[in-house]
């Protein structure tokens, strides 16, 4: 599954659709790395929920070094 998003703004309700959708689409993996990338997705999708509802104490702390893929 892929959403494309027309508009460059993310709002609450925006996010809140998506991860709707990304922890449907958990149930039906085909596979574990298919799986993988789903979790990351509705993870980050999790820490824009925060952001946006202006709960960044709940954040979760980075880990000292960071993987950029």
């Amino acid at each position: 599954m892929v959403v494309v998003l027309t508009n460059k703004t993310m709002n609450r309700q925006t996010n809140c659709q998506a991860l709707r959708a990304l922890l449907d689409e958990m149930k039906k993996a085909p596979n574990a790395e298919a799986l993988i990338a789903i979790r990351r997705a509705a993870y980050l999708h999790a820490i824009v929920e925060l952001v946006l509802s202006e709960r960044v104490a709940a954040l979760p702390e980075a880990p000292e070094r960071m993987r950029v893929d």
